[in-house]
């Protein structure tokens, strides 16, 4: 049995798409979309994310990408730490 775990902090810009089944989606600038169903509390405390104000706008984002390999099975759990509100 193999294991290895490794995490990556990355920086990009994204628009917000709203919270949809269960999980805060963003459309990043690479046209990738990324659904975090982890997120820090202090983005939370900032931004109330279920308000519709916010669907729609760029943002910064920063988000840590954790891999770990256990058994036969690949994980990945993008988590959002940190967000700011960019001028349209």
């Amino acid at each position: 049995m193999s294991y290895y775990s490794a995490k990556h902090i990355v920086t990009t810009k994204g628009t917000y798409c709203g919270f949809i089944a269960g999980g805060y989606v963003f459309n990043l600038e690479n046209e990738d979309m990324i659904d975090f169903t982890a997120i820090k509390g202090t983005v939370l405390e900032a931004f109330d994310l279920h308000l519709p104000e916010f669907k729609n706008k760029k943002f910064e984002l920063t988000y840590s990408e954790n891999f770990t390999h256990a058994s036969d099975d690949d994980i990945a759990v993008f988590t959002l730490v940190k967000l700011e509100l960019l001028t349209q």
